[in-house]
């Protein structure tokens, strides 16, 4: 039972990779603080990031406004999904500056309730995104406005400073802060990101790979473990499934033979 419960972590695990990867991210800032993440970007590759605030849910908001809890989620649940087609509607690898998609009459409603009621009006967030690269000093800030996204196409070149050409995707990743300037409520960042593959840029030349083994040593360990544990896993589910198989077809036996043996009871007892 033990062995049992012990595979259920790596297995959820697994399972909430596949999520993460089919959804955008959503992460909350809470008053006057800072987040950040980081984003792992492969060799000669680049990416294009999209960010979308929208407004959070207080702690005390949860009990004392439930009719606004209930819009709070409807909103998350629209630009979510929102967030997730723009990937749908690229051009020329690059994300849309905008949402393709006229939002339904009940969302804009809502937000426009949300802008007045909330911020009288107020377009600005308050919320901060820097992104940086560890290796460079180049950097760039972002102001976000309420349900507009803020786009970053070919991430890679937008953040690289013109001294520093050659500069490679940092191993550690590109780092993406989220600074909330609000005093009163947290903000939620809703974040997607994808992976542009470019094999044929104009400074391909100059950026020539570099591969040194202390960097690929520990990943290629790590990979060989993942593959082991992942072999180990499949190995027990499928010996939980044929038992699972065994024990279902001597339950079904058993069945069957009461219900046979409650039919010849009744017979016997409708004889008498």
């Amino acid at each position: 039972m033990n062995h049992t419960a012990s595979l259920l972590g790596p297995l959820l695990w697994l399972s909430s990779l596949l999520v993460a990867g089919a959804y955008p991210m959503i992460l909350e800032v809470a008053e006057e603080t800072e987040r950040c993440v980081r984003l792992t970007i492969p060799q000669d590759d680049d990416a294009n990031v999209a960010f979308l605030a929208i407004p959070g849910l207080a702690a005390e908001e949860d009990e004392e406004n439930v009719d606004w809890t209930k819009e709070q989620k409807e909103i998350e649940e629209h630009f979510v999904f929102q967030m997730s087609e723009m990937k749908k509607y690229r051009v020329r690898a690059s994300l849309p500056r905008a949402f393709p998609n006229t939002p339904p009459e009940r969302i804009s409603q809502l937000t426009t309730k949300v802008i007045q009621d909330h911020y009288d009006g107020e377009l600005k967030s308050g919320l901060k995104v820097t992104v940086s690269n560890p290796k460079s000093t180049a950097s760039r800030t972002m102001e976000a406005n309420w349900f507009n996204p803020v786009v970053i196409n070919h991430l890679r070149k937008s953040i690289r400073s013109r001294e520093d050409i050659t500069n490679h995707n940092p191993l550690e990743g590109y780092e993406m802060c989220f600074e909330n300037g609000n005093d009163d409520a947290p903000i939620q960042v809703i974040v997607e990101s994808v992976l542009v593959s470019s094999p044929g840029t104009e400074d391909s030349e100059d950026e020539s790979p570099v591969f040194e083994s202390s960097n690929l040593t520990p990943l290629a360990e790590q990979l060989s473990e993942s593959i082991d544990s992942a072999n180990s896993i499949l190995k027990e589910m499928r010996y939980m499934e044929g038992r699972e198989r065994r024990m279902r077809q001597t339950a079904d036996s058993i069945n069957a033979r009461v219900r046979y043996f409650s039919y010849i009871s009744v017979t016997v007892l409708l004889v008498v």
